[in-house]
């Protein structure tokens, strides 16, 4: 809630032109993928291409909103080329939530290797689990006609393809 704040405060006391998006799970090329400090997508990703096991805490049917970075980009680029946003605020997200082990299953799909396995939450993660977190993109779609492109289909395919090619810069 801080960030509609300072939103608001720029728009309505400075006169600024200002919009805010929220980007749910933005996933693809460049991100950090040595540890799982900043988000599980990238951890997930690495330790798929790398073959490893990944272990799905729960019982792997919490729901996400997964956005790929050129539909993340376009949000940014259609939130400030239109005149009827100034002053609001969106959210921005994937074509529909996934469950984490669909996540997971289409990201081995994509690598053609690793494995995972559905484990239960450890005390210490338990207590901050947020179960299903994602959101609707309506109200962006309606007000820009922004709709997000790329399937996580396409998306992890892409990832995955970058991080093949790239990957002495990344591991």
């Amino acid at each position: 809630m801080a960030g509609e704040w300072y939103h608001m405060v720029y728009h309505l006391v400075y006169g600024m032109a200002t919009v805010s998006l929220r980007l749910g799970n933005t996933y693809g090329p460049r991100q950090l993928v040595n540890h799982a400090k900043q988000g599980f997508t990238g951890w997930f990703v690495k330790q798929a291409i790398d073959g490893e096991e990944i272990q799905l805490f729960g019982n792997g049917q919490q729901l996400r909103g997964f956005t790929y970075i050129d539909d993340a980009v376009e949000a940014f680029l259609t939130a400030c080329a239109s005149n009827k946003t100034s002053g609001d605020f969106f959210n921005v997200g994937g074509q529909k939530p996934y469950s984490l082990e669909e996540f997971i299953q289409l990201l081995l799909k994509a690598t053609c290797r690793g494995s995972y396995r559905i484990v239960p939450f450890p005390e210490e993660k338990k207590v901050i689990d947020i179960g299903s977190v994602y959101s609707s993109w309506a109200k962006f779609n309606f007000v820009t006609g922004w709709t997000p492109k790329v399937s996580l289909e396409e998306g992890l395919a892409r990832t995955v393809k970058y991080y093949e090619q790239h990957r002495s810069h990344y591991w």
